[in-house]
């Protein structure tokens, strides 16, 4: 079983929201496209990409808080802004065995 939420269980969360932490403060981000990446040398990838108003989150490891996926750490980048929206990604890369 894996760590992390599959891509697959994170698709099924589409829509919903979560929160992300970091130095204390908490932001809460709607989950917004599950992306399966390439499988090779014994290991798969994929993305999710969040979205969140306000000022852009520096990018950095966040406590990721959502009431079916759990509580995880989870490495997030900015990846484009437009005016108060931010769009986040994370990106998984985990062992073939690992996967659930």
């Amino acid at each position: 079983m894996s760590v992390y939420p599959t891509c697959d269980e994170f698709a099924e969360q589409l829509g919903t929201r979560c929160s992300a932490t970091f130095g204390g403060e908490s932001v809460e981000l709607e989950l917004v496209a599950a992306i399966e990446g390439t499988r090779s040398g014994g290991y798969s990838s994929y993305s999710v990409e969040l979205v969140g108003s306000g000022a852009p989150l520096p990018q950095a490891t966040y406590t990721f808080a959502h009431e079916v996926l759990g509580t995880h750490e989870i490495f997030l980048v900015p990846i484009a802004s437009d005016g108060d929206v931010t769009r986040y990604q994370a990106v998984f890369n985990v062992t073939k065995e690992s996967e659930g």
